[in-house]
């Protein structure tokens, strides 16, 4: 009887523990999230566009002096460098992929 009597009581401490844990259970963390981050500044020019710029005033740079030390103006420099700068843009904008 005696082992009777412990089983029952050993139960209904189980029981009554299950019971205070479901009644006194921590609520589960809310999962936080970070707040949406903006988008990244978008550049002014990408680095392909920046290059066959820069290419373009190289060209445009070379004949400007080559004009000029082979006899010509300085106007006639600044018109030649203005031609090469705008051939060299379509150019290496086409070979450029």
């Amino acid at each position: 009887m005696d082992s009777g009597a412990d089983e029952k009581k050993t139960a209904r401490t189980a029981q009554e523990e299950q019971a205070s844990m479901t009644c006194h259970s921590e609520p589960e963390p809310q999962q936080n999230t970070p707040p949406p981050q903006p988008d990244p500044p978008t550049t002014l020019l990408s680095q392909r566009a920046a290059v066959i710029l820069l290419l373009g005033v190289l060209a445009a740079a070379a004949a400007a002096v080559l004009t000029v030390l082979a006899g010509g103006s300085l106007a006639g420099g600044l018109l030649a460098g203005g031609g090469a700068f705008g051939a060299g843009v379509l150019f290496f904008n086409a070979i450029i992929a």
